[in-house]
């Protein structure tokens, strides 16, 4: 089983974007499709294998130019593998939480929930870790003269599902947490700026706010029916089996409250 504290850790540092780095991230808000997710990894992929050469030599300088290319092959096959990004996706972007449901013959025919063995099983805290450190093969040492190509859109998705796993928490225990302005922009898949908008004491539609210190914040019960509202939002298709709501309430509390 994966290390929650690791978990935790890691993906705390994947909601700190770094200011520089805020305007790539930020133009993903909003704007991933399935398609456009599996594009943005490809071209970080891209830019990775390209140094790879150099890396490899700079690491492994024993190393033939055949054994380079077989292990170029190797960091290829480690790095084009987009499962958990898809999986994520569905969690994050569409609601679906593929953790406690499977579909049913094709993605478009609905799903059903998980049931015993499949729901005890279920490695959720690895699959995290997988998921945070596919995004780190995204980096290239920075005597290649390269710059770190990382997906963006991949650390979107992660924040995303964050946020959807507070607020689903308490749609499933009652419980009121708080998001902050930031979690319900990806959640509505708008600019955090017009969700401050929304904020503002003369919006016809306000989100109620309160202050955590120098921090802004929104209650669940708040944040839910503002949301529902939004045209962007897709609410969280919850499992109606018992078992497969106790499973997701564990795994949400575990990796996430």
């Amino acid at each position: 089983m994966a290390s929650k504290q690791t978990t935790h850790q890691a993906i705390e540092a994947y909601h700190r974007v770094a200011k520089e780095d805020r305007p790539l991230y930020e133009r993903w808000i909003g704007n991933i499709s399935m398609a456009s997710l599996l594009g943005d990894m490809k071209d970080a992929a891209d830019g990775f294998l390209h140094n790879a050469s150099f890396i490899l030599k700079f690491e492994k300088p024993e190393l033939s130019e055949r054994r380079v290319q077989d292990h170029q092959q190797d960091l290829f096959d480690a790095i084009i593998d987009p499962y958990y990004a898809v999986q994520f996706y569905r969690y994050a972007i569409e609601g679906v939480p593929y953790f406690v449901s499977r579909p049913n013959k094709s993605w478009s025919e609905g799903w059903t929930d998980r049931e015993g063995a499949e729901l005890q099983y279920l490695d959720f805290g690895a699959q995290i870790d997988a998921f945070v450190a596919y995004n780190e093969f995204f980096g290239s040492p920075a005597e290649s003269g390269a710059k770190p190509g990382r997906a963006f859109s991949l650390v979107v998705i992660l924040n995303t599902l964050a946020a959807r796993a507070n607020l689903d928490l308490f749609r499933l225990t009652g419980e009121d947490g708080v998001l902050s302005i930031h979690d319900i922009a990806l959640l509505a898949q708008m600019q955090e700026t017009s969700v401050r908008n929304y904020a503002g004491p003369r919006s016809q539609d306000r989100l109620e706010t309160e202050k955590d210190g120098r921090a802004t914040r929104v209650r669940c019960s708040v944040a839910e029916p503002w949301l529902k509202r939004r045209r962007g939002y897709k609410e969280t298709r919850l499992p109606q089996s018992e078992a497969a709501k106790v499973a997701m309430t564990e795994i949400l509390r575990d990796f996430f409250a």
